[in-house]
């Protein structure tokens, strides 16, 4: 084939015909043809690139904007700058300030007061970034319970037993927090909240006795209480304290549904609280919103009635362990300030707090809360 090829161009080349001036020439025109579009390209991918990194650099520090305001909420709740609502907004409702220059970009954040006082904190913040145009990002965000927010928290280790599911109800893993060092509440905290809310001086006796469907108000035990079931077809026991804070006060252990026969708890968003350990067995169906905390050891293995998705029940341990396998899927959060040992077949989904929230302490300082952010939205001016 060279051969051929070395034959064709010697016999062009001595004949002068002026065939390869006529193929160069051909050669430019294709290549003035193809080079304008290719400069024109690759000037357009230039400026793409270029809008590009500069529209990445003002989303950059337009989220560290809202994050700097986070991090003064969280860290700087005493500045005098940051709204709080007293009956009057101090020193008003919106506080604007601009930070250093971030990525070569001027970022101007404005935290706007929603309701900003002493036990609901909820705030807008927006950050916006200058350069070429700019970039707005608006977010909202409010503080909760650091336990509500988290599908388990302890104070030691997380213990799981064959297969364990932790997520949230779009099957996205939900958070859990083991050897947290933070504020777990005390028996002198609950001591203040719950007591005040049963009867004085009405006490029950040692064990209640379910014969049939019944309500149960809020009731103070002065001994280890029992709560058990004689009767067949599974009658519901309904907890009818005022809600949200009906409940059971227990100066002592407490055992629900490990003998006899079965029946449903309703919890109905009441509270269950023992100053001794509490033992929950599978004679028992939990159903409804509400709190069950013991300071002494938690063993937790009711079942958990169908259709429970909409509900949220937060079990913890103040002082020591947390054994945890209910039948169903619990919905809520599990603490345990020592150790909680998740068993087989576990599966806790964390569905979003009541809006009328839970009847447990709310803790002070930093280490039992988080500023929660919701509507995290980017918009290009």
């Amino acid at each position: 084939m060279l051969k051929m090829i070395k034959t064709v161009l010697s016999k062009l080349i001595k004949e002068e015909k002026g065939q390869i001036l006529t193929m160069v020439l051909a050669l430019l025109v294709l290549g003035s043809l193809l080079i304008a579009p290719a400069l024109v390209n690759a000037s357009a991918t230039l400026i793409a690139g270029r809008m590009y990194n500069e529209r990445s650099s003002q989303l950059y520090a337009a989220d560290a904007g809202v994050e700097d305001a986070l991090y003064k909420l969280y860290k700087q709740w005493d500045n005098p700058n940051i709204p709080k609502n007293n009956g009057t907004w101090i020193p008003a409702q919106t506080w604007s300030y601009t930070l250093s220059p971030l990525n070569g970009k001027t970022t101007t954040v404005t935290i706007d007061g929603i309701t900003g006082n002493a036990t609901d904190k909820s705030y807008k913040i927006t950050a916006i970034a200058t350069g070429t145009g700019s970039t707005k990002i608006e977010a909202y965000t409010e503080l909760g319970s650091l336990f509500i927010n988290n599908a388990a928290v302890c104070g030691g280790t997380i213990t799981t037993h064959g297969t364990v599911t932790i997520q949230y109800p779009d099957g996205s893993d939900a958070p859990v927090i083991d050897h947290y060092t933070g504020t777990f509440p005390t028996p002198a905290d609950l001591l203040a909240l719950y007591r005040p809310q049963t009867p004085y001086p009405t006490t029950i006796g040692n064990t209640i006795t379910i014969t049939g469907d019944t309500a149960i108000p809020a009731s103070y035990c002065n001994t280890a209480l029992t709560i058990k079931c004689t009767a067949n077809g599974s009658p519901t026991a309904t907890l009818n304290g005022p809600v949200p804070n009906g409940t059971i006060y227990v100066n002592g252990d407490l055992t629900i549904g490990q003998t006899q026969k079965d029946f449903v708890l309703d919890l109905n968003g009441n509270t269950i609280y023992c100053t001794g350990s509490a033992s929950i067995g599978g004679k028992t169906t939990i159903k409804g919103t509400g709190v069950i905390i013991s300071v002494g050891s938690m063993t937790f293995m009711p079942n958990i009635a169908a259709g429970s998705e909409d509900n949220f029940i937060l079990v913890m341990s103040v002082t020591s362990t947390t054994t945890f396998q209910p039948g169903g899927n619990f919905y809520g959060t599990v603490s345990g300030d020592v150790d909680i040992t998740l068993q087989p077949g576990c599966k806790i989904i964390l569905p979003p707090p009541p809006e009328d929230g839970l009847n447990y302490p709310a803790l002070g300082g930093a280490s039992s809360t988080v500023w929660l952010l919701h509507n995290w939205t980017s918009i290009r001016q």
